[in-house]
């Protein structure tokens, strides 16, 4: 029997999947909120924002990075009966959540933590083995995605107080560093490309390689003072240092000459949400509001919905054999996930009475520019390439 197609490379399950959870996630979070549903035996809030990290950002770096290895690396692609297996992990950790307490924690956390364990090491065994230099960092990245998510189990279990709000944060932060990371290889090359392209000297995009450096040092910096200490001044600086940093980084990319070309104009958009994050971050450590879920979204919702989507709607193209030229609906799904982050982290300046429907507007507009894509590209990755080639 032929294999289905969605089951041909990582991408084509997981970048179906990540926005799918991504949209009913928040369905059922926006729901819970107004009363009109009962979730799991967990702190809503907790649950809301383990889902959003562990079920769709988890879920959108298995399709990017199963997908990346295999080119970077030169290797098959994980695929068929194993891809399905691992994309049955994913799904029954979501399951196990959502009946944590009618299961037992234990039962949970184990079925919960099969997917990032089962996707770290066959990713970490291919990039020792097969990968270059520069990407034997990525185990450890890995790694540290499992820790998150055992802080919020060992909260749940009793073992560890503050441990989810503890393990969000290092999620978060070490997403930014990553991010920074992949950013500082594609957007100045494709910007150079885009460039080039239409007439301009490419010499216009900035390299620094030291404010590179300086800047993803800061960033690695940041991850253990946000994750241990999130309020005082060191982690307020640190924030901060990085932050200018970052916008300086960008500023030098030159993303404002490529406003006519939304496929590259939403990488640099992506990217200059973590600046505004970790600026958010240094005035929530510097003067903390009681409501520092708020301006975190800055960095979850902004910086990583942003770039997420920036990456599917890309990568879905090159990879089914289509040219990188963007349809002209997913800008307003680029526009709608950015409005949704802001309308987010407006929460803090609006009447308490509004705040359900600030929490909705948002919730709704974020996971409009996800459907859009659904919609769109939904049936290129069920579909064989079109241009023959396998995969």
């Amino acid at each position: 029997m032929a294999r289905p197609v969605v089951l041909a490379y990582g991408f084509r399950t997981f970048f179906l999947l990540a926005p799918a959870w991504g949209v009913l996630a928040l369905t059922l979070w926006t729901l819970m909120l107004g009363g009109r549903m009962a979730g799991p035996a967990l702190p809503a809030a907790q649950w809301h924002s383990h889902e959003m990290l562990f079920g769709f950002v988890m879920a959108t770096a298995g399709g990017f990075f199963l997908t990346a290895i295999t080119h970077w690396c030169n290797r098959p692609p994980l695929a068929g009966a194993r891809l399905a297996g691992l994309a049955g992990l994913w799904l029954a950790g979501r399951v196990a959540i959502w009946f944590w307490g009618a299961l037992p924690p234990v039962t949970v956390a184990v079925i919960d933590l099969a997917y990032p364990v089962a996707f770290a090491l066959f990713a970490s065994t291919e990039l020792l083995r097969h990968g270059q230099k520069r990407d034997r960092i990525l185990p450890v990245i890995f790694a540290v995605f499992i820790v998150a998510n055992l802080m919020f189990h060992a909260e749940w279990l009793g073992w560890l107080e503050g441990g989810a709000a503890m393990g969000g944060r290092l999620f978060l932060a070490a997403v930014a560093l990553k991010i920074g990371e992949v950013a500082g290889r594609i957007i100045p090359t494709f910007t150079e490309t885009w460039a080039e392209k239409h007439g301009l000297n490419p010499a216009l995009v900035r390299r620094v390689p030291w404010l590179n450096h300086a800047t993803q040092t800061a960033v690695a910096a940041f991850v253990p003072l946000y994750t241990l200490w999130p309020e005082g001044w060191a982690t307020a600086g640190v924030a901060m240092v990085a932050a200018v940093l970052t916008a300086w980084r960008l500023w030098g990319w030159q993303g404002w000459r490529t406003w006519c070309d939304p496929l590259l104009a939403v990488l640099h958009l992506g990217y200059w949400w973590i600046a505004i994050g970790l600026a958010l971050v240094a005035l929530q450590a510097m003067a903390p509001s009681p409501l520092p879920s708020a301006l975190l979204h800055g960095l979850a919702a902004g910086a990583i919905g942003t770039w997420a989507l920036a990456l599917m709607s890309r990568a879905s193209l090159g990879h089914t054999g289509r040219p990188p030229k963007v349809a002209w609906w997913m800008v307003p799904a680029y526009g709608a996930v950015v409005a949704g982050s802001v309308v987010r982290l407006s929460e803090p300046w609006v009447a308490a009475t509004a705040v359900p429907a600030v929490l909705a507007a948002a919730a709704g507009l974020w996971s409009l520019g996800y459907l859009v894509f659904l919609a769109g590209y939904g049936r290129w990755l069920v579909s064989p390439r079109v241009d023959g080639k396998p995969g």
